[in-house]
């Protein structure tokens, strides 16, 4: 049998259902794109790690400052001190590249520094510290307290080190921590071009999802 002969005996409507089957298939996976989208858009941008207590230290204003004022946003944490000439500085020209990524938005997001030490460290100085930094007023605030309230903050509420050292230094962690809207810790950052791409990606998906 010749092919014109085997075309002229395909059964009557096969075309029409491989058609059909084409259609459906079609519809499957666009229904599947979409389920997956918007199910990205609504997952959480990592587990809850720890829920913070409330806290009420004081800014670089002199103004208390603390978890009722940061309360509704998202926020990064990090964890310096002024007269610190090793990691210090490297941390805050990162949170420095934050605040440039984020200040077409100031609304949506805000950057908190914890001085680790707050003995040495008052408003005053920090105010400084904030001024040499280029910080954005309402966008990255600076915090300092009491030593016993700020110790307990840090080592048991975000759960991160910092030991005074005999000539005055103080070891401490050089992560940030990214904080919810309902103060709960989302994730722990290295302070590095890909902790930082890291930390946009989670921004993203809590604003978008939580």
């Amino acid at each position: 049998m010749d092919a014109s002969l085997a075309i002229e005996h395909t059964p009557p409507g096969a075309s029409r259902r491989r058609a059909w089957i084409g259609v459906i298939s079609l519809g499957l996976g666009l229904t599947v794109a979409v389920w997956l989208f918007w199910r990205s858009r609504s997952a959480p941008a990592s587990p809850v790690l720890f829920s913070l207590p409330a806290f009420s230290l004081v800014d670089e204003r002199g103004q208390p400052f603390g978890s009722a004022e940061l309360a509704g946003r998202p926020y990064v944490a990090d964890f310096v001190y002024t007269s610190c000439h090793d990691a210090c500085p490297m941390l805050t020209a990162r949170m420095g590249e934050l605040q440039d990524a984020l200040r077409r938005d100031p609304a949506a997001v805000q950057l908190v520094t914890f001085t680790v030490d707050p003995a040495r460290d008052g408003p005053t100085q920090l105010a400084e510290y904030a001024r040499s930094a280029r910080a954005i007023p309402g966008l990255w605030h600076f915090l300092t307290g009491p030593v016993g309230h700020v110790t307990s903050l840090l080592q048991d509420g975000f759960k991160v080190s910092m030991e005074g050292g005999p000539a005055g230094d103080v070891t401490h962690d050089n992560h940030f921590v990214l904080v919810d809207a309902r103060g709960r810790i989302r994730g722990y950052f290295e302070a590095s071009p890909s902790g930082l791409r890291g930390i946009r990606s989670a921004l993203k998906n809590l604003l978008l999802g939580d």
